[in-house]
């Protein structure tokens, strides 16, 4: 009985370090990400969109770019073009702004 509470708590307790996240802890949820896009695009799909929430959110510029790449590949690989070149698109128009 005890276990299950732990599980509980675990699975629905929210996370602390989403509320702070450092742009190693993006970086690393792009990371996976990009990892997913091909084997489970949904799971790509997922993290890359909590990927873009905590980078605008932290004020960060090249981690929502990359996110939004991600996000391409993604529809791409679930061969929904449209959505893959409108994120596709926005990840260039950010990347140009850095320049």
């Amino acid at each position: 009985m005890r276990r299950a509470w732990l599980i509980i708590l675990i699975l629905y307790a929210p996370n602390l370090s989403l509320a702070s996240a450092d742009s190693l802890f993006i970086s690393r949820l792009n990371s996976k990400a990009y990892k997913y896009f091909y084997i489970n695009p949904d799971t790509s799909i997922f993290l890359a969109n909590q990927a873009i929430v905590l980078a605008e959110k932290g004020g960060y510029k090249y981690l929502p770019a990359y996110s939004y790449y991600v996000l391409s590949k993604a529809h791409w690989a679930k061969a929904n073009y449209l959505l893959s070149i409108h994120y596709g698109f926005k990840a260039l128009k950010i990347y140009e702004k850095l320049k």
